[in-house]
């Protein structure tokens, strides 16, 4: 990915006291002699203008993924075994058919895992939103 903060303008040169200028400069960073009379003057940016997105959103989605799979897998595939099957599969969440007695045990025992934000408050089985 190209980095435009590391980009340099280079000056190129034949004067003396346009040397002298360009080095006194903030932004003067180094100089390239070419011969006698030539000289190249990079200097560093004295702004930028960001125009491109930093690419940041493909890492959070793998990171979201492995953690989707070692839940499903590790978790509720290693718990329910053949008594569970995914249905549905979205970027930030399963749907499956659980056969078993006492998953709302499960959940309370395991309260961080799941989402019960849209619980209502006094349900039937005790689970906390």
């Amino acid at each position: 990915m190209e980095n435009i903060r590391k980009h340099v303008d280079n000056r190129l040169c034949s004067n003396g006291e346009k040397a002298e200028r360009l080095i006194s400069e903030p932004n003067f960073k180094d100089r390239t002699i070419f011969c006698e009379n030539l000289t190249a003057f990079h200097m560093g940016r004295t702004s930028l203008t960001l125009k491109t997105h930093i690419a940041v959103g493909m890492p959070i989605l793998d990171n979201s993924k492995t953690s989707m799979y070692e839940f499903h897998y590790h978790k509720m595939k290693a718990c329910y075994r053949e008594n569970m099957k995914l249905l549905y599969t979205d970027t930030n969440s399963f749907t499956s058919d659980i056969k078993c007695d006492g998953i709302y045990s499960d959940i309370k025992t395991d309260i961080n895992l799941f989402d019960t934000s849209e619980y209502p408050t006094d349900n039937i089985n005790g689970i906390p939103r």
